[in-house]
């Protein structure tokens, strides 16, 4: 109800500004110890975002982003909204995908997963920040990551200009 209830005042405000207005859902979900039945907690996520996603916004008021995490501290064994889950919804369900630059191991390349999706999913929420252990530190540094980030989504949107997958928010 709560997502619900941000969507549509979400939608107003961007209906009265006249852009469109993002919602990010970001769950945090997880079990620190091993669970037998993985897929039950992730058919009922599934549920939960179609629910959500139920009522229909124009884009022109609401866009709608939905984020995954790798794992943090206290959901070390199992993460429900993992990368994998979110980057099928948001390609099934045509929704943003939301990429956080500390969502991933240090040795995942987030620039390539730019690319890697960007033909199945409408556009990207970006979330520039760093990994700093299994969590992200919000003070962001210029390094080498997230210069390739940029440098992706400069190519992106050049080579696709006139298509509506060079989507970044």
């Amino acid at each position: 109800e709560h997502c619900k209830a941000c969507r549509n005042i979400a939608a107003k405000a961007g209906a009265a500004l006249g852009s469109p207005s993002v919602v990010n859902i970001w769950i945090p979900d997880g079990m620190k110890d091993p669970t037998v039945d993985r897929m039950a907690y992730r058919e009922r996520l599934l549920a939960s975002l179609d629910t959500i996603l139920e009522q229909k916004h124009s884009p022109t008021h609401l866009l709608d982003a939905v984020e995954s995490k790798l794992f943090g501290i206290g959901v070390e064994s199992y993460t429900v909204g993992s990368h994998d889950f979110y980057l099928s919804y948001a390609a099934t369900r045509q929704c943003l995908l939301t990429l956080d630059a500390g969502h991933f191991h240090p040795t995942e390349f987030l620039a390539d997963k730019i690319s890697g999706s960007l033909l199945f999913v409408p556009g990207f929420l970006l979330h520039v920040s760093r990994g700093v252990r299994w969590d992200s530190d919000h003070v962001v540094i210029l390094d080498d990551p997230t210069q390739a980030i940029f440098s992706r989504i400069g190519k992106v949107q050049g080579t696709h200009q006139n298509t509506h997958r060079s989507g970044f928010f």
